[in-house]
């Protein structure tokens, strides 16, 4: 059985893998070209033991993140059927995201509060 590659091993395929990727290949076809919902049938294929091998969506903001074995998987659907797949930006989790401190909200709220109030002050 494959396993995850520790500290930047080369990460292949196994015959395992592609077996998997080719059983959700004769039953796709080319009624779609979307990677996240390809995605979602093969790792339905995949034992739950070896589904660690797909990346996760992110903790907060729910997007997806595309991992070197999934560009793997992508190359390899398309040297098989010939069909790129395609990957929405708008549901890929974006680099520039930070997560903002424990009460970051409640202290630009504050702020606004105090502006307020001078503003009522001076009229």
């Amino acid at each position: 059985m494959g396993k995850l590659p520790q500290n930047k091993e080369v990460i292949v395929l196994s015959e395992e893998d592609l077996q998997y990727v080719d059983y959700v290949i004769s039953y796709v076809q080319n009624s779609s070209n979307d990677w996240f919902l390809i995605k979602k049938e093969i790792m339905n294929c995949y034992p739950p033991k070896l589904r660690k091998k797909f990346s996760r969506r992110h903790y907060s903001t729910k997007l997806f993140f595309v991992n070197d074995f999934e560009k793997l998987i992508i190359n390899y659907w398309k040297e098989k059927t010939n069909i790129e797949l395609f990957i929405d930006e708008k549901k890929l989790h974006p680099s520039s995201w930070k997560r903002n401190p424990k009460g970051w909200g409640l202290f630009i709220y504050n702020e606004k509060r105090k502006t307020n109030k001078r503003a009522k002050k001076i009229n």
